[in-house]
């Protein structure tokens, strides 16, 4: 006579299906995410670099855009974001180190 009630294989079993329907799930929702976030991240990139440039250009004084916080957050926060395009003029460079070599 078998038993009504799963055995601990079967226990385990099921779990990691579970486990990887949400694991996939979760990763389909990140995906989603990332594209979602694609033209917001490509606004950001875009008003930075004209930022940056006006900055460079000296016509507002002359001041170093990358020691301000809000643009080294800036800046961190887009690192690792996909993009749905590139700027047209290049964009700034991704730090003062960058811009110096």
């Amino acid at each position: 006579m078998t038993s009504p009630h799963p055995t601990l294989g079967e226990i385990v079993q099921r779990s990691r299906v579970v486990g990887n329907v949400r694991r996939d799930l979760l990763l389909r929702a990140v995906d989603l995410a990332r594209l979602e976030a694609a033209p917001v991240v490509d606004a950001a990139r875009g008003l930075l670099a004209r930022y940056v440039n006006l900055v460079e250009c000296g016509d507002c004084g002359f001041w170093d855009p990358y020691e301000e916080a809000d643009v080294i957050a800036l800046v961190e926060a887009l690192k690792n974001l996909p993009s749905t395009r590139e700027p047209s003029d290049g964009g700034p460079p991704q730090s003062r180190g960058e811009r110096d070599e």
